[in-house]
């Protein structure tokens, strides 16, 4: 009997131990999660994910979203779209009975566009709630990246210009960016965003409606609106009232720059990209054009945009290019190709890719460009990735571009790596 009373005072010794050790772990745990002020949670499903504050994908996820709003808010939007020219409105400006020229083909006077970043940042984050698990406390979560925008023209009239046929009109754009921690309804945050970006053509103060703080997800409206007008050769004039950036001119917004496919940011107190060299350099025919160039880029960490350092901490990536573009594949087909090469932080190939399309794939609304290749990376810890290949595959049929780590969008998210990105445009 004393026996069988002492194993279960054992026991129950052990079970109170282990409760014991239980309840300080736990304690430890509960410890590591960050203050709800400092980093609110957000729900996703039964489990709610904080992010870690202080990580390096954490102030990426800072820089990620003010990317998201220069390069597809509405401001870059209307610079990309409404003021380039448009395919779809060229190919059916005949049958409309509209005038068409091939040497000055006509802007939009309507577009809406919709664009999609899935895992542009993992962050580390702790899980609490019933849905998560023990197994799954601590994990990485993506951070999708939305933004949808449309925008109208309205013409007034037409008058002389000197020598020139000129004309002014209204204009005015609308749309929202958000920052969306990943869940398992990606279609539906798409289709409800594009629903309210279209609200920017007509109502553009209505986005503002929409706008959401939940913590560390975020949902931004913005608008402009404004006059415009064209004066043939001697070039066309915008001024207009942007929400979130005040007033706005074609002199005083960021540029997108295609031939980097970068954005350029205005804030930025130092050159992010100097690029240099040779291009369309066209001996013959069927072997289309010819560029050479070498170009020197810093990546900057997340910590940029939470620092006043005039020089945050960057790695510098030089490389030397080469590009064949426009090689003739038939009648039906072209092809390019091109290579990079890093000399600095290390000599390794940076890129090696090539596109196939159909000739005059920019101009025509019916056609397809295809891209693949390999892009591999240098170690970078400071940005919180890791280096190595990278397979990128891209199909654009003009008015839909669907990406793996489209190499266009690494410019602008560096810290991006194996994200997809859809792109769904009408610009007529």
């Amino acid at each position: 009997m004393k026996h069988v009373c002492g194993a279960m005072a054992a026991a129950m010794a052990l079970v109170a131990f282990g409760g014991l050790a239980q309840a300080q772990d736990q304690d430890f745990l509960d410890a590591l999660e960050p203050a709800p002020a400092a980093v609110p949670s957000s729900d996703i499903g039964d489990c709610i994910p904080s992010p870690i504050e202080g990580t390096v994908p954490f102030l990426n996820a800072f820089k990620a979203r003010k990317t998201n709003a220069q390069l597809f808010g509405t401001v870059g939007f209307f610079e990309r779209v409404m003021r380039a020219p448009s395919p779809l409105r060229g190919e059916f400006s005949e049958d409309l009975g509209l005038d068409y020229d091939a040497d000055d083909p006509p802007v939009p006077m309507w577009a809406w566009e919709v664009n999609v970043i899935t895992n542009a940042v993992r962050l580390p984050v702790v899980n609490g709630g019933s849905g998560c698990g023990r197994d799954l406390r601590y994990g990485l979560q993506g951070l999708d990246l939305y933004a949808a925008n449309s925008a109208l023209r309205i013409p007034l009239l037409e008058f002389e210009f000197g020598d020139e046929q000129a004309s002014l009109g209204l204009f005015s754009a609308g749309g929202v960016t958000a920052s969306v921690l990943q869940n398992g309804n990606r279609f539906f945050q798409t289709y409800q965003f594009a629903a309210i970006g279209l609200l920017g053509t007509y109502l553009p103060p209505a986005v503002l409606a929409f706008e959401d703080d939940a913590g560390f997800q975020r949902v931004t409206g913005d608008f402009i609106l404004g006059a415009e007008a064209d004066l043939g050769s001697y070039g066309d004039v915008y001024l207009g009232y942007a929400f979130n950036r005040g007033l706005y001119t074609n002199l005083t917004v960021p540029k997108i720059k295609f031939f980097a496919s970068v954005l350029v940011a205005q804030e930025l107190q130092s050159l992010p990209l100097l690029q240099a060299g040779f291009q369309a350099i066209k001996l013959i025919d069927a072997l289309g054009s010819s560029a050479l160039w070498t170009r020197r880029q810093q990546l900057s960490t997340g910590a940029a945009t939470q620092s006043d350092d005039p020089e945050p901490e960057s790695l510098r990536l030089t490389t030397g290019n080469y590009s064949q573009t426009g090689i003739e594949l038939g009648a039906w087909a072209r092809m390019d190709l091109s290579l990079s090469y890093a000399v600095e932080p290390e000599p390794f190939l940076h890129k090696l890719h090539g596109s196939i399309y159909t000739p005059g794939f920019k101009e025509s609304l019916f056609g397809f460009r295809v891209d693949f290749g390999l892009i591999d990376f240098p170690e970078a810890p400071f940005l919180g990735v890791e280096g190595g290949q990278r397979l990128s595959v891209v199909a654009d049929l003009g008015l839909l571009r669907v990406g793996y780590n489209d190499p266009n969008l690494f410019e602008a998210f560096p810290y991006a790596r194996d994200f997809f990105n859809v792109n769904f445009k009408i610009a007529f």
